[in-house]
């Protein structure tokens, strides 16, 4: 089983790093706990988004800042029921300026097929949650 909770975050990742946001709707559980973490919340005291919709909603609002973004999976670490990924995103501001980039990792959690949570951490931060080290 946890080989394709690994395959359903590779397929989110690979959306995402074609820059494509909105094909992930579909691997996310209607009650999804999206939390993008303190390096990228939108309102300050605010991470924590419910459902595909909030999720839609807070990529909105994130994308509002960016000309282009994607992000890009690097690595994944099977866990069993979660799925550690270190991404590293790519941003290039709206209004001018270089290209932003960001390393960091994303703690998913998989139940019968969909993504039930998703919290962005550092990678460190991240390998320790799920009992694990660099």
């Amino acid at each position: 089983m946890s080989q394709a909770n690994v395959e359903i975050v590779r397929q989110i990742y690979g959306h995402l790093a074609l820059g494509n946001f909105w094909a992930i709707a579909p691997l996310l559980h209607p009650q999804i706990a999206w939390d993008w973490g303190p390096d990228m919340a939108l309102v300050e005291g605010t991470t924590v988004y419910r459902g595909p919709q909030g999720v839609g909603a807070a990529t909105r609002e994130w994308l509002k800042a960016w000309e282009g973004a994607r992000i890009e999976a690097e690595e994944f670490f099977d866990t069993g029921e979660q799925v550690v990924a270190f991404v590293h995103i790519h941003a290039r501001p709206k209004h001018g300026g270089p290209e932003v980039e960001m390393r960091s990792a994303n703690v998913w959690t998989v139940r019968d097929g969909l993504a039930t949570g998703m919290k962005g951490l550092t990678r460190d931060v991240a390998l320790k949650a799920v009992g694990l080290s660099e």
